[in-house]
């Protein structure tokens, strides 16, 4: 322990033009007695008005913490604060002309101590300042502080939290107060003293909430709470993908003339609400547009159009292909599937030999159609024959 010896001002004076240390200078529970005129050397003072000491707290015991607070020039040096009655003094250059520390009240009898300041000023000027501390060993313990706590400072909504108020010397049930859980959490007295219980986040995700605690109607404290963003969110099911095959085309009649109505109806449960689905065929001059119903299926309403007689595709990109039959036009069917019908004068007979490109087969599978095919080649055969025969009984009856 460092103890400095309170020194006369006529001491003090000429221990600072002689350039005595700052540290000689001190003070102890003896009074200071006044300068006279003839003690007083012609040399300056000090300038104690450029600096100041202030102590957290006047009164304390052995074993207590005191704050300091000095004020200062900016750039000042050698600054230092000693007392008989403090141990362990730190002190910390703040940069802006204030110096802040601690120091702990030594095991000193009770009574009043002097507290010194001593430093050295920029321009080389000594300053010196000083403040006075009672100590008593018999000083009450400072009482207790209210406070607040909570377990974590953040959570998503769902998340449990802990909240913990310390009453001090305050009395009354506790509770806190947040948007962030939702309203008002009231807590329970523990054994020890203090209040505890758990909130539930309830605040909309990524915004900041105050959480205040109260005892009784006294408010302890503020502290910040950030709700943020829950990572267990369960994912959108996702949109299903068409299925050909598990979606159904249905006719109201499998054939009609040119005008007639066709009730069409897209049972497709693998397709979810709201979408917008059509059927497409020749027979109906094109698009069908469908609208959903409340059985959970699409439903339209066709018009056969103006085309020859015969079987259509009605086609759906998620569902097997139907056949429609026009009938009742008077002109001969074009075919089957999805073969489309000939605008007026597209259709010419072509010359030489045409190459149908259908395998024997497939040729077979149209009984109609081949046996058709086969009376008009046989009357073709037929015909050239006939010509031919024409032709050589003239010329044998010509070379007669």
């Amino acid at each position: 322990m460092r103890k400095a010896l309170t020194v006369s001002a006529i001491a003090v004076a000429a221990s600072m033009a002689l350039a005595v240390p700052a540290t000689a200078f001190a003070a102890d529970t003896g009074p200071t007695p006044s300068p006279t005129a003839s003690t007083v050397p012609d040399d300056p003072a000090p300038d104690t008005a450029a600096a100041t000491l202030s102590l957290g707290r006047t009164t304390a015991a052995p074993g207590d913490q005191v704050d300091l607070t000095v004020t200062a020039p900016t750039g000042s040096t050698a600054v230092a604060v000693s007392s008989q009655a403090l141990d362990d003094v730190t002190l910390s250059d703040n940069g802006d002309g204030t110096w802040t520390g601690t120091a702990t009240v030594a095991q000193v009898d009770d009574g009043d101590y002097g507290v010194a300041l001593t430093g050295t000023g920029p321009d080389g000027t000594a300053f010196q300042a000083s403040a006075d501390l009672t100590v008593r060993n018999d000083t009450p313990a400072p009482a207790p502080q209210a406070s607040l706590s909570l377990s974590k400072d953040n959570g998503a909504p769902g998340a449990k939290v802990d909240v913990v108020i310390e009453p001090g010397d305050l009395e009354g049930a506790a509770h806190v107060t947040s948007d962030a859980f939702g309203g008002r959490v009231n807590l329970t007295e523990q054994a020890d003293g203090s209040w505890k219980g758990t909130a539930t986040v309830k605040g909309i995700e990524r915004s900041y909430y105050g959480v205040t605690g109260y005892v009784g109607s006294t408010e302890v404290d503020t502290v910040k709470f950030t709700v943020t963003e829950s990572h267990n969110k369960p994912k959108p099911t996702p949109k299903p993908s068409p299925v050909v095959g598990k979606s159904v085309i249905l006719l109201g009649k499998s054939s009609g003339k040119a005008g007639d109505k066709v009730a069409v109806t897209l049972d497709a449960p693998s397709i979810g609400p709201h979408n917008k689905l059509d059927v497409r065929s020749a027979a109906f001059g094109g698009r069908v547009h469908l609208t959903q119903g409340k059985d959970g299926k699409w439903h339209g309403t066709a018009t056969v159009a103006k085309v020859r007689n015969g079987s259509y595709d009605v086609t759906s990109p998620i569902a097997r292909t139907v056949h429609f039959k026009v009938i009742g036009s008077g002109s001969k069917p074009h075919g089957h599937g999805s073969v489309q019908p000939l605008a007026p004068g597209d259709h010419k007979t072509p010359k030489g030999s045409v190459d149908t490109g259908m395998a024997p087969a497939a040729a077979s599978a149209t009984t109609s159609h081949a046996g058709a095919a086969g009376l008009l080649l046989g009357t073709g055969v037929l015909g050239a024959a006939s010509l031919a025969g024409a032709f050589g009984l003239r010329r044998r009856k010509n070379n007669d």
